[in-house]
């Protein structure tokens, strides 16, 4: 493997390059590196190409910089690298799916990307792939063909030794903000700043000190899941025009890379490939950094580099994301190329002591912001309280308002025996009084008896409109009884429907509480045990009622035969508007409230445990 580099300049110096320094029957692979300004001179520099190589491979970028040798050039720079024959492969693809899959070797291949979606690629990777990839490129070239989307792949077939060093080195700082006025590259406002007062109010620095501190707090944007850095190129009055697109709405933040830093991480990478024979080596790193390659001295040979809006590294499988990458490789594994290093700093304490007023300007107003941002959130939270309170008690209402309508069925169908007695009985009193045949004895047993239904019908309204009075403190009870009121009104329903209820409760158990809300949670309970047993047309119907003490609680089960909750759906069960009956009738709130009330009312719980024949739903007071 041979390479050589140039910078373009004319046809004719290209022309003469070519000659001097490459074989033209050679199987060569040609990259050009463009910045996107000088688009226009590309089909002039592939002709030239064409006509004085006759078997070589044509491909290439946009990047704003590009790094030659010991220095950083804006001009275009044409890469030759001469291999054996069928070492690599070139391919277009549209999508990230269709380049994922055609990655077939373990080996290192580059991917140059412009519209690609970036997550997207790194979703579909396979394991064990070494990729350097690069994103957001305003075109690339395939062979004769300039494209503005889609993603270039080259793909080496030899077998070859590669080495990777990458450092992840940019952190996001301060909050995240929004774009809220743009176009194309230029940036107007983030939030309510305009782009003069957003860096003079976070890097507390004058308009002309703005671009100097740029490339060391470049701006990290943020769309869908992913970043992207980017630094001012220049600055006016009402806009800043950046290096990448801008785009409305996307979320930004500053990010933060201290240049001494960077020189230190760079300097150990480098250091790391000293002892290293490699036929080329090849830099990848993010534009926001690039002008740091020009703030200090760095000479290595047979060395060149890309910048990109969004840089990627993958090695056996593990994605690094926003970073700086160094490959070395060696193609015929018997280079005898060595890295020659040679460095000299220029960054000044200047430098960084503006670094550090910046950083801590930035801690300060975050500080601030983030103090505002806590007051909002309380006053956020208060409301959303608020709220959802009166939310609640909508949806205790509308419980209470659907309990009522039932209640109002039971107590038509409770009302209706009696009713019917007194009503014959009465007429049995009316046909011995027409027919003149007075019985006193019959007389008063049939009073009696009419006394008796009212007194029936009286207790069961009394019942009823207890239930329905509001309790505003908790009152002491025998719980066998509160279950009893319970039953009470529950009665003439379940027995309507042959389902047998047994209990085992213990008698001594005395609880304070709210009486009417736990006798609303166990009517829920019973109601919701007797549709699910005439549903299913259980044989045998019965619902088992358990009251106990264990340790510091009280326990109350309400279990059916009606073979449990569907596993399904038992995690939904207690969730507003869930309903397993498919009828307008059913609001979906029984559990909900039932939950709610054992919860925020009585403090306890109420759990939900499927046993061998049917469901446990069990209240717990402490």
């Amino acid at each position: 493997m041979k390479n050589k580099s140039v910078k373009y300049r004319t046809p004719q110096r290209l022309k003469l390059f070519i000659k001097d320094n490459l074989a033209t029957n050679e199987n060569i692979l040609v990259q050009i590196f463009t910045p996107s300004n000088k688009k226009e001179i590309l089909p002039q520099i592939k002709k030239t190409i064409n006509s004085n190589l006759t078997n070589c491979k044509i491909v290439g970028l946009s990047t704003p910089n590009i790094l030659l040798n010991k220095s950083l050039t804006e001009d275009i720079v044409i890469n030759f690298i001469t291999l054996s024959s069928g070492d690599f492969n070139i391919s277009y693809h549209k999508n990230s799916y269709s380049l994922v899959k055609s990655i077939k070797s373990k080996n290192l291949c580059f991917v140059y990307a412009t519209d690609i979606d970036k997550q997207s690629f790194i979703d579909d990777l396979d394991e064990n792939k070494n990729i350097i990839g690069s994103f957001f490129h305003d075109f690339i070239i395939v062979d004769d063909e300039i494209k503005d989307s889609g993603a270039l792949l080259v793909e080496f077939d030899a077998e070859f030794e590669f080495s990777i060093k990458i450092s992840e080195y940019i952190k996001p700082i301060g909050r995240e903000l929004e774009i809220t006025k743009s176009k194309k590259n230029r940036l107007y406002k983030v939030d309510k700043y305009d782009v003069k007062t957003f860096y003079e109010h976070y890097l507390s620095t004058s308009i002309d000190e703005i671009k100097t501190l740029s490339y060391t707090f470049a701006l990290v944007l943020k769309k869908d899941g992913h970043e992207r850095n980017s630094i001012i190129q220049e600055i006016e009055p009402t806009f800043a025009t950046f290096d990448t697109k801008v785009e409305l709405y996307d979320s930004v933040r500053l990010g933060f890379a201290k240049s001494s830093k960077f020189y230190s991480i760079y300097y150990d990478m480098i250091d790391s490939f000293e002892n290293n024979y490699s036929d080329l080596f090849f830099i990848v790193s993010s534009v926001a950094r690039s002008e740091l390659f020009k703030k200090e001295g760095i000479e290595f040979d047979s060395a060149f580099g890309i910048f990109t809006t969004s840089e990627l590294a993958v090695v056996n499988g593990k994605v690094y994301d926003q970073n700086l990458s160094i490959i070395a490789l060696n193609i015929n594994k018997t280079s005898t190329n060595k890295l020659k290093l040679k460095r000299y700093k220029r960054v000044s304490i200047n430098q960084d002591l503006k670094e550090l007023d910046a950083l801590s300007n930035i801690a300060k107003i975050s500080s601030n912001e983030l103090e505002i941002l806590n007051k909002e959130l309380k006053q956020k939270v208060a409301l959303e309280v608020e709220k959802n309170l009166k939310k609640d008690s909508i949806l205790i209402h509308r419980s209470r308002l659907a309990q009522m309508g039932e209640m109002i069925s039971l107590i038509a169908h409770q009302w209706k025996q009696p009713l019917s007695a007194i009503s014959a009985t009465s007429s049995g009193l009316q046909i011995k009084a027409e027919l003149d045949k007075y019985d006193k004895e019959f007389f008063v047993s049939s009073l009696n008896k009419i006394e008796n239904f009212v007194k029936h019908l009286s207790t069961t309204i009394d019942d009823f409109s207890n239930f329905f009075k509001p309790s505003k403190q908790k009152k002491e009870a025998y719980l066998y009884n509160t279950i009893a009121k319970a039953l009470n009104i529950a009665t003439y329903s379940l027995s309507k429907n042959d389902i047998v209820i047994l209990q085992n409760v213990d008698k001594s158990i005395k609880i304070k509480t709210y009486e009417n809300e736990l006798i609303q949670v166990l009517l829920n309970l019973l109601k919701n045990a007797e549709n699910i047993l005439i549903k299913r047309e259980i044989k045998n119907p019965k619902i088992t009622i358990n009251a106990f003490r264990d340790k510091d609680e009280t326990v109350i089960e309400v279990i059916d035969n009606g073979g449990g909750v569907d596993k399904k759906i038992a995690k939904k069960i207690f969730e507003p508007y869930f309903s397993t009956k498919a009828t307008k009738d059913s609001t979906g709130l029984g559990l909900y409230m039932s939950r709610f009330i054992v919860k925020n009312s009585l403090g306890g719980e109420l759990k939900l445990k499927n046993e061998k024949d049917g469901a446990n739903f069990s209240i717990h007071l402490v």
